[in-house]
């Protein structure tokens, strides 16, 4: 933003400076929308791959003793996803 001169200038500026901020506070505001839709997603994911899982029809029963790299992974991203949306919202709260 350029440099501003008398009184006009200081208004124009900080005008601008507080629509900057609206506009980082609404792009916050839509990154933690973001990551709840993902951990909403991500859970259904969960239900519905161990609905499937439950099907002896369509799933056979594996030989390393119940682990599952496909649950562990969804987990994982899940944990990811919901400690980033957690951290970005305490920053934002702070703020």
């Amino acid at each position: 933003m350029a440099a501003a001169h008398g009184q006009f200038g200081k208004l124009q500026f900080a005008t601008e400076e507080r629509q900057h901020l609206k506009e980082l506070e609404d792009q916050i505001l839509d990154v933690i929308l973001v990551l709840g839709s993902t951990c909403d997603t991500i859970l259904s994911l969960i239900e519905n791959y161990r609905q499937f899982r439950q099907d002896p029809c369509v799933w056979e029963e594996s030989d390393d003793g119940g682990y599952d790299a496909i649950d562990f992974a969804f987990q994982e991203k899940l944990r990811d996803v919901s400690s980033d949306r957690e951290r970005r919202f305490e920053r934002y709260t702070q703020s």
